[in-house]
């Protein structure tokens, strides 16, 4: 190595282009429905970038292209927003993938960011089943218990397991 290096840091390459999906914004609630969805890009380049298309898809269903064409190019390390439009979440786990290219990037390691955000409908109560069957509400009680956490409970709760064996082990004690 001709340079020094200090421990713990990283080597970063400047290159001529490089346009980056530094964030995704609008993903607000953890609810089903439609939610506002804008895309933050970021030029890690030296040179100014003019256009660019932003592909993105919604659990597994590519949406239409954006083109990218700002009034001004986008100066180095400068950060833009792009509004994509509304998408629907529905309940259990979405994919939101958002992809951007550019000519010249030759650095597509940071042309792509994909998340994966589970979405509640509301509170959960009631009774409901644990199994393999067509009916059951859960595969697990890992599954159940996993929604319970991630989209709260509003009153009591039955569960009624099917026949079969369950590997599942956890405390399902809480303490206040």
């Amino acid at each position: 190595r001709g340079t020094r290096v200090v421990v713990g840091a990283y080597e970063y390459e400047i290159v001529d282009t490089n346009l980056e999906v530094s964030e995704l914004v609008g993903i607000k609630t953890a609810l089903t429905g439609d939610n506002q969805l804008s895309v933050a890009i970021t030029n890690r380049g030296i040179q100014d970038i003019a256009s660019a298309t932003i592909d993105y898809s919604v659990n597994g269903v590519n949406m239409a292209p954006i083109a990218y064409s700002p009034a001004t190019p986008l100066a180095s390390k400068a950060k833009d927003t792009i509004s994509l439009g509304t998408i629907n979440l529905i309940k259990g786990i979405n994919t939101i993938v958002v992809s951007v290219t550019t000519q010249g990037d030759n650095r597509p390691i940071d042309d792509t960011l994909l998340l994966e955000t589970f979405v509640c409908d509301n509170k959960i109560e009631g009774n409901f089943i644990v199994g393999n069957s067509s009916n059951a509400h859960y595969n697990s009680l890992s599954d159940f218990v996993k929604e319970a956490q991630l989209c709260g409970v509003s009153g009591d709760i039955t569960l009624q397991f099917e026949a079969g064996t369950y590997s599942d082990t956890m405390s399902l004690a809480y303490t206040y």
